[in-house]
């Protein structure tokens, strides 16, 4: 619907309205848009499109949700584009804000309401997780294994003072190396048999933590590029 509000120009030039530009030939009158005059308007956001890991869902019959109730949850949150990818909990949506704690502390904060639970959640954007793939050391290996390779997802960055600290410890032939938010880890023998676990970095990190084996974040990425 065009409203009587009108722009008049006896030049020919560019009005910035709003975060538009209106064209205006010379000596001619334009209505804008209702939505423009009134000063309201919506627009195309670039949404950002990110993976959410969930921590220890569907374990052991333990912490058991559904894949289709969580992503009614992260419609619920307004998230679009919303699917889920085996039952661990990963979930892939499109968000409106690229702020990964922010939307952390959203998903952890209604999967308690809903399931009176806590659940370590993890988002990681698809720039983070091609990142984290492209950093691995281990797979850049001329003989690498897949089956051997894990992802180890940090809440946040280590501090200097930890990441010096837990340099020291090996279990070998296990191995394990640090790149910003991420534990790239390699088990001889398979991750259960490793003392790299989950638990041992969260104790000497102090920071949440959720693992994935390599298969599993090579097929996120696929799904989100």
């Amino acid at each position: 619907m065009w409203r009587k509000k009108w722009i008049k120009s006896t030049v020919s030039k560019t009005v910035n309205y709003n975060r538009f530009q209106v064209q205006i030939p010379s000596s001619k009158r334009y209505p804008l848009p209702s939505a423009l005059a009134d000063g309201h308007y919506t627009y195309n956001k670039k949404m950002a499109k990110c993976i959410s890991i969930l921590r220890g869902i569907n374990v052991g019959g333990n912490r058991k949700i559904l894949m289709k109730d969580l992503k009614c949850l992260f419609e619920k949150l307004g998230f679009s584009k919303v699917e889920t990818y085996i039952q661990s909990g990963n979930v892939i949506f499109d968000a409106d804000e690229k702020e990964t704690s922010g939307l952390e502390r959203k998903i952890q904060e209604i999967i308690t309401e809903t399931f009176g639970f806590d659940v370590p959640v993890i988002v990681r954007t698809t720039d983070e997780i091609a990142e984290s793939i492209a950093n691995n050391p281990f797979w850049k290996e001329k003989d690498a294994d897949i089956d051997r390779l894990h992802l180890t997802f940090l809440k946040e960055v280590p501090t200097p003072e930890k990441l010096e600290k837990i340099k020291t410890i090996i279990f070998p032939p296990d191995k394990f190396e640090i790149i910003g938010k991420d534990v790239f880890v390699f088990c001889s023998a398979g991750y259960s048999d490793s003392k790299l676990t989950n638990s041992f970095f969260e104790s000497k990190l102090g920071i949440q933590t959720t693992t994935r084996n390599w298969k599993t974040v090579m097929k996120l990425h696929e799904m989100v590029v």
